[in-house]
């Protein structure tokens, strides 16, 4: 008889992407707009560097097209940055294990600003605007503050099944 595979990483998966993705819809004032963390971008990040053999470059590129879904722009922009940054997750997250927490943070700053300049980069050579000046950046710093917070309520669902 066939062991059964512990299907919990899977629902805290698809309940943190549904919340992710919540939050980012969520409305907030126009003057904290800048603010607002990347949450689908974060648990991409998250779940890329827990469970790396579970979630890939596909999974990226799936969320992203939800994140396009909902949102408006350009099909596909978003889940073509994520998939980059899944890929560049996967080189990292055998280092990330072994980091202190300040370089982690830092690791996630610059992921989450690298992920904001692509979309930049793409929008402004299509000729869509593009917002000026550095407040633009200010959701990468957002999103390092709230880095901590996010990987204490995940990490319980897959301390048991790290390496399962």
């Amino acid at each position: 008889m066939p062991a059964s595979r512990d299907t919990t990483p899977f629902f805290s998966l698809f309940f943190s992407v549904l919340m992710a993705l919540f939050l980012t819809t969520l409305p907030i004032a126009k003057e904290w707009q800048w603010a607002q963390p990347q949450w689908l971008l974060l648990i991409v990040l998250y779940w890329g560097f827990m469970l790396p053999h579970r979630f890939g470059i596909l999974s990226a590129w799936i969320i992203g097209l939800l994140l396009d879904c909902v949102g408006s722009g350009l099909i596909g922009l978003h889940g073509l940055v994520m998939a980059i940054i899944a890929q560049l997750v996967y080189l990292l997250h055998i280092r990330m294990r072994t980091f202190p927490a300040w370089q982690k943070g830092a690791v996630i700053f610059v992921l989450v600003g690298l992920y904001q300049t692509i979309l930049r980069l793409i929008n402004s050579v299509l000729g869509y605007p593009t917002p000026e000046g550095l407040f633009y950046y200010l959701s990468s710093v957002s999103s390092v503050l709230v880095w901590p917070l996010l990987v204490w309520m995940l990490s319980p669902s897959i301390k048991k099944n790290r390496y399962s």
